[in-house]
């Protein structure tokens, strides 16, 4: 149970909005851009809070895997976290960035919950509510 305090920790909480809402304008500096690619070595780690989802994902993807976590509760309670998350920082180049530095294998855990997790989904018939930033203000 207490991988589901972590989930729903301030930290997560916290990391996924960040990279649903401000991680796609920060990536337009070329400095952050850097760190980002240092995958967890950045000089300045607390500037890079998707570095904690993409660990606490990589872990829970680790313990699915390996049956230490029922995939249906995980799934069941998580999925739309799993997908968005996935999704949003595939899209932004983060995963690739980080794969070129530090090898294909980089995330390997969290990439097969994702994809197990959209098998579940497809299974189970649930279309997980995606998130979707909030349109940028005129002015």
């Amino acid at each position: 149970m207490k991988i589901f305090d972590l989930l729903n920790g301030r930290e997560q909480q916290h990391a996924r909005r960040f990279i649903n809402v401000e991680l796609e304008e920060l990536l337009k500096d070329p400095a952050f851009r850097a760190d980002v690619v240092l995958a967890g070595m950045a000089e300045d780690p607390e500037k890079h809070p998707e570095m904690n989802a993409l660990r606490l994902m990589e872990m829970i993807g680790v313990y699915v895997k390996y049956d230490l976590l029922d995939s249906d509760i995980v799934f069941d309670y998580w999925i739309p976290a799993v997908i968005d998350s996935w999704e949003r920082l595939e899209s932004l180049g983060v995963i690739a960035m980080q794969r070129q530095t530090w090898g294909p294998d980089l995330w390997e855990n969290f990439e097969d919950l994702y994809h197990r997790g959209k098998a579940w989904s497809t299974k189970h018939s649930s279309s997980p509510k995606r998130f979707t930033p909030p349109a940028k203000a005129a002015g």
